[in-house]
């Protein structure tokens, strides 16, 4: 819902958020350069936030609990019905530089606070319980399935250099794929 005056919802001022920091990173986080993602001026700014700790409140809250889910219905996850496909969806949906940047960046902030600390294990949670679910559906055991999650979030959120093993990185996480299930 949208403020009068301003036109943009308050979801649409966390998503620029999410942009501004997977391409500027938390040091770029800046209301004007929010605003000018958004092509509003910094006063629409004001009509939902008091400043900008109280944005970078809602943003934490918007990662630890929703940004999962919007990349997921983005990615039309759900549509797919085999949890194999929805796993090398998901998978190819975390090799996105922006998803990357995201992360790397909300990883950094995370050091620095103990506020993005926190926002970083509660997505941690919904993630691991999500991917977790997938493997459960495919009839693996609780606990193959936890072995089997971690496994698979620690490949999707790898930095090391794909070209090691001279495979491209979607053909390393959907072969850790093939592997796990």
């Amino acid at each position: 819902m949208s403020r009068a005056g301003t036109g943009i919802t308050k979801q649409q001022w966390l998503k620029a958020g999410i942009g501004v920091l997977a391409k500027h990173s938390l040091r770029g986080m800046k209301i004007g350069v929010i605003c000018k993602n958004l092509r509003i001026t910094t006063g629409s700014f004001y009509h939902h936030f008091k400043n900008l700790e109280e944005y970078q409140d809602a943003l934490l809250a918007f990662y630890s609990e929703e940004y999962l889910e919007v990349y997921t219905k983005q990615a039309r996850l759900d549509d797919l019905q085999d949890p194999v496909d929805r796993l090398k969806a998901l998978g190819k949906l975390s090799l996105e530089q922006e998803f990357k940047n995201v992360n790397c960046a909300m990883r950094s902030w995370g050091a620095e606070s103990p506020k993005a600390c926190e926002a970083n294990r509660k997505l941690d949670a919904r993630a691991f319980e999500y991917v977790c679910s997938m493997f459960k559906e495919l009839g693996q055991s609780e606990s193959k399935a936890k072995i089997n999650t971690y496994i698979f979030l620690s490949a999707a959120a790898s930095n090391i250099d794909n070209t090691l093993a001279g495979m491209s990185e979607y053909s390393i996480l959907s072969s850790v794929v093939d592997e796990l299930v």
